[in-house]
């Protein structure tokens, strides 16, 4: 569904998230569960904005081979006249 970057975007999150854990579970549990709980909405958010954008572009780029199609049918047309 979504493009590569918006993949490697995700992942990278999820990667920051498992660091966190990493970095912070010998410091204290409870910093590591804040700190994931703050993250948590912020992937969700470029999981959303990466939807978002992804069917934003696939309504783009339908609209623009739907108007080359119509300009084929156009040519096709003339070009059948004679």
């Amino acid at each position: 569904m979504f493009k590569d970057e918006s993949v490697i975007g995700a992942v990278i999150f999820f990667q920051i998230g498992l660091l966190i854990w990493v970095k912070l579970w010998d410091f204290s549990i409870t910093a590591a569960i804040y700190a994931t709980v703050i993250l948590v909405p912020i992937i969700m958010l470029f999981i959303m904005f990466a939807a978002h954008a992804y069917k934003t572009q696939v309504k783009q780029r339908l609209q623009s081979t739907m108007n080359k199609m119509d300009e084929l049918d156009d040519i096709n047309d003339e070009l059948n006249r004679f």
